[in-house]
């Protein structure tokens, strides 16, 4: 991905990153001040399970959304980039196979 694209993806997702970052911070907080009453780890995990079924999974699902419009150009080039992956593993593994050859 081009600098100018990553440039894009960030302004364009920071909308949606940044108020999910909080809204953690703020459950994150909530989680603690029920561990630190002094619940029972069942009411604690249950409480944590209610929050991310409620909070965290819906604000995951926004910003995913975002990431992953199709529409907006930087998707195209990170889709792009995710396709030359196996490749330049691939690529890389058989390069060291040849060095390894070659010194050995």
């Amino acid at each position: 991905m081009e600098l100018a694209a990553l440039k894009d993806f960030r302004e364009e997702v920071d909308p949606h990153v940044r108020p999910f970052r909080l809204a953690m911070l703020r459950l994150a907080k909530k989680l603690n001040s029920s561990i630190a009453s002094g619940s029972k780890v069942e009411d604690v995990q249950r409480e944590a399970k209610f929050l991310v079924e409620t909070e965290v999974l819906p604000r995951m699902a926004e910003v995913e959304a975002v990431i992953d419009d199709p529409k907006k150009h930087w998707y195209r080039k990170a889709a792009d980039v995710a396709k030359m992956v196996p490749e330049v593993v691939l690529n890389c593994d058989s390069q060291r196979e040849l060095l390894v050859t070659s010194v050995g």
